[in-house]
């Protein structure tokens, strides 16, 4: 065979293989892209029921709001045992609001079509601050201020304490109030089957950050307030 032969067979050889790589690739290309859809659409219909589960049965802070106003307004000579159950009862109650708060931002993500291939939380990657502020926004002070009572001596809760508890529970009233009022104001059958999910979402953000920023500032005030002492 010459070598032009053998040049001729090279190149048909080249492009059959060049073919058949094309066609798999592309093959599992399509296979890949399928996939990805369909994990794409069970991660937004996860999210989406998450949050509609939530709207319509919100955890009320109001049994956490009524346990720091009784810790407010104990007698300076109450009892430690007595003011140790109420707090770890806070601790407790403050852990499941926290949860419910992390839950309601997480549900509220959506899937972007800002970069392919790329989830993005809707509530993150515009606000970053929302994350922060759903981290242990309850459970954390009630956590200082448990330890700061057991090492204090004598065992009592200041002043201050007691003012930033009634506060506490004033603003998580408030809290309570605002997801009454989303929960009565949607009509969450409707939402599954149209587009008003996602502005419901937007609606739940924007009424529930003020409340965070809040709550936010007391604890900062009571992390600044124990530093100091």
């Amino acid at each position: 065979m010459s070598k032009k032969s053998y040049v001729i067979v090279f190149v048909i050889l080249l492009g059959v293989v060049t073919m058949i790589y094309t066609k798999v690739y592309k093959d599992a290309e399509i296979k890949h892209n399928q996939e990805y859809n369909k994990l794409e659409q069970m991660y937004q219909t996860k999210n989406d029921s998450g949050f509609l589960y939530l709207l319509k049965h919100p955890v009320s802070p109001l049994p956490l709001a009524n346990t720091l106003e009784a810790l407010s307004k104990t007698e300076e000579d109450e009892r430690p045992a007595k003011i140790q159950e109420l707090i770890e009862t806070a601790k407790t109650q403050a852990e499941e609001v926290d949860e419910q708060l992390m839950m309601f931002v997480n549900f509220s993500d959506t899937f972007s079509e800002k970069e392919e291939g790329e989830i993005i939380n809707h509530a993150y990657y515009e606000d970053i601050d929302l994350f922060l502020l759903v981290s242990g926004p309850t459970w954390n002070p009630m956590y200082s201020i448990s330890y700061l009572y057991w090492t204090s001596k004598p065992k009592v809760l200041d002043e201050y304490t007691r003012k930033y508890l009634l506060s506490l529970a004033q603003e998580l009233r408030s809290l309570d109030k605002t997801f009454t009022e989303l929960k009565d104001s949607s009509n969450t059958q409707s939402l599954i089957f149209s587009d008003q999910l996602i502005g419901a979402k937007i609606k739940l953000l924007d009424k529930l950050k003020p409340h965070l920023i809040k709550i936010n500032q007391l604890n900062e005030s009571l992390l600044t307030h124990y530093q100091i002492q």
